[in-house]
C-alpha cells in the first residue's frame, strides 16, 4: 500500500508540467511561456511529432549484393556520338611552345575503366586519359590532322570519330620601335689603325695658301719645224715616176 502514494508523487509533477501557455496583454501583445497547466487559460496544443517507421524487413529477406557497378553503368550498352569540339574543324591554333588544347564530346559520358586516346596524324599521342580534355605539347607549325578513340584497358577500340584538320601557327612577337637610341647604342665604332697610332693631329697651326709672288707664263711655247723622216721621192727624167705609171691590159 505504500507504493501507490509514491507513484502519485512521481507523476503528479509530469502532469503540471511542459504546458506553454498562450497569454495576450492589454496592448495586444502575445507571449509564450512555460507555466503549470493549472495557471494557464489558453494552452497551445502542439501538432504531432513526426515519425518514421521502416517497413519489416523478412527473415528470409535478402539485400541485393553490391557488384561494384550502378544501375547507370549496368545499362550501359556502347556510344552513340562522338566529336571533337576543340580544336575547330579547319580551325587554326596559335601557340609558340605548340600546345594544343583538346576536347571531345562524348556520349553517354565517358564510362569507368575506359579512357580517351589521341591520335595526331595518324599516330596516338599521349598517355590514355580518363577525361575528355587533354592538351597536346610540342606539335609543330603547320597543317594537322586529329582524331579521338575510346579504348579500355587491354588498349581494345571501343569508338572512334572521325579526323579533323588545324593549322598550328606561332604567335608574331610584338617589337616596340624606340624613339630615342638609348644609352650607350648607336655609337660610332673605332678602330685604330695597324701602325699603333690611335688618332690623326694636323699640323699646328695651319698654314694657309699663298700664289707665288711672280704672274705664271701662259704664252704657247715655240716648236722646232716638222721635217718628215722618209726619202724623199725622186724625180724621174721624164719628170714621170715610175711607181705612178699607169698599168694598161686589154
Amino acid at each position: 500500500m505504500s507504493r501507490y502514494p509514491l507513484l502519485l508523487l512521481l507523476v503528479l509533477p509530469w502532469s503540471t508540467q511542459a504546458v506553454i501557455c498562450k497569454s495576450v496583454d492589454a496592448k495586444g501583445g502575445i507571449t509564450y511561456s512555460d507555466v503549470p497547466a493549472g495557471d494557464c487559460k489558453h494552452p497551445v496544443t502542439l501538432p504531432e511529432v513526426s515519425r518514421y517507421a521502416p517497413p519489416p524487413v523478412g527473415a528470409g529477406a535478402e539485400l541485393p549484393a553490391d557488384n561494384g557497378t550502378s544501375d547507370v553503368e549496368a545499362a550501359f550498352t556502347g556510344y552513340t556520338e562522338m566529336r571533337i569540339e576543340q580544336p575547330a574543324a579547319n580551325g587554326t591554333v596559335r601557340s609558340n611552345e605548340g600546345r594544343v588544347p583538346v576536347a571531345v564530346y562524348l556520349v553517354p559520358s565517358l564510362q569507368q575503366g575506359h579512357y580517351l586516346q589521341l591520335v595526331l596524324d595518324g599516330t596516338p599521342v599521349g598517355p590514355p586519359a580518363a577525361t575528355l580534355g587533354s592538351t597536346l605539347t610540342g606539335v609543330s607549325p603547320g597543317v594537322h590532322s586529329l582524331g579521338a578513340r575510346i579504348i579500355d584497358a587491354q588498349g581494345r577500340v571501343l569508338y572512334s570519330t572521325a579526323s579533323i584538320s588545324f593549322t598550328l601557327l606561332h604567335r608574331a612577337e610584338k617589337t616596340t620601335i624606340p624613339t630615342t637610341p638609348p644609352n650607350a647604342a648607336y655609337q660610332p665604332r673605332y678602330v685604330p689603325p695597324s701602325n699603333g697610332k690611335t688618332d690623326f693631329q694636323p699640323p699646328s697651326p695651319v698654314q694657309p695658301f699663298k700664289p707665288g709672288a711672280g704672274k705664271p707664263d701662259y704664252s704657247p711655247k715655240s716648236q722646232a719645224d716638222y721635217t718628215p723622216k722618209t726619202t724623199p721621192i725622186p724625180q724621174a727624167s721624164d719628170n714621170t715616176h715610175p711607181d705612178f705609171a699607169p698599168s694598161y691590159r686589154p
